[in-house]
């Protein structure tokens, strides 16, 4: 819905627009699929992170940011005259950051700028987590619109020694061994390679979400060595292959440790996989042809 309504302001006003997101992983995600969107168009989509070469002397339509960016490019317009008069939207992802530790007060100080210093920019905030909706919607002199309407139900657990504990410590369930080893058993005492093995072996795929990027990469060693495999088409095996054999061909040198986990279905995505990687490799977690897919998450600021 935010992208709708930023598009449509960018096209009506003939105005730019800027996107905030708090990952630089994200920034680049975003980026590329409002660029695709925006294909045959005459919309510029540049995204500005730690590690993009993009620079905000270049044109463009839609900036996709991380938070520090985001504030960098507003005070840039500040400086130049021409916040006011060059945007029309702006768009905070993740708005509850407002009041992280670290990096809230540069989603507040930039918000601060763009309510005072402009008339008619839209803008748009969005957050699943916040708890003082309407002391936040009042900041920002704006409608609030909330619903609990989720597509996928959302039920929470702890993972403990394979078990499955509700939030208030009592056991649901033990997690089923089904087909792992027990040597995949003796190498994760954790209890995620069966915990995966659950939905994999149903046909549907897995989200693990880590804490820095080299825990991303051993996880995903750790799923590709043991978690025991599924029925897999003759175009997904290709497919993966196509997707190794392009990011060896990459300029920029390819991720050794992708290259050995994408064959088994399973990749990891964080943003030094985008400088590393080069662009087949940026397709790989939403890749169709890697049929059902562990993905490992690390997202980083910048």
């Amino acid at each position: 819905m935010s992208e709708i309504l930023l598009l449509q302001r960018v096209i009506t006003t003939k105005k730019r627009a800027i996107f905030v997101l708090p990952y630089v992983s994200i920034v680049a995600e975003k980026t590329a699929y409002l660029q695709n969107l925006c294909k045959g168009t005459n919309v510029s989509v540049k995204g500005f992170h730690s590690g993009s070469s993009d620079s905000f002397k270049e044109r463009f339509d839609v900036a996709v940011c991380t938070i520090e960016k985001a504030n960098g490019l507003v005070n840039r317009l500040v400086e130049d005259g021409t916040l006011g008069e060059s945007l029309c939207t702006y768009v905070v992802d993740e708005i509850h950051l407002v009041g992280d530790g670290s990096r809230g007060y540069l989603v507040e100080v930039s918000l601060s700028k763009v309510l005072h210093l402009t008339k008619d920019v839209q803008v748009v905030g969005m957050s699943a987590t916040l708890p003082n909706v309407d002391d936040l919607a009042r900041w920002l002199r704006g409608a609030l619109y909330s619903t609990n309407y989720r597509p996928v139900p959302l039920r929470e657990f702890v993972l403990v020694s394979g078990k499955l504990l509700n939030p208030d410590g009592t056991v649901d369930r033990e997690l089923s061994c089904g087909d792992v080893s027990e040597s995949a058993r003796a190498a994760d005492k954790t209890g995620l390679i069966e915990a995966a093995n659950e939905v994999t072996r149903e046909g549907h795929s897995v989200l693990v979400f880590c804490s820095s990027k080299v825990k991303c990469e051993k996880v995903a060693e750790l799923l590709a060595n043991w978690l025991p495999p599924v029925p897999t088409k003759d175009a997904q095996v290709a497919g993966r292959k196509s997707i190794v054999d392009q990011m060896k061909q990459q300029v920029s040198g390819f991720d050794p440790t992708l290259v050995k986990t994408v064959p088994h279905g399973v990749a990891f995505h964080h943003w030094a996989h985008y400088t590393r990687a080069g662009s087949c490799g940026e397709r790989v977690p939403g890749g169709s042809h890697c049929g059902n897919l562990c993905n490992i998450y690390f997202g980083s600021g910048g």
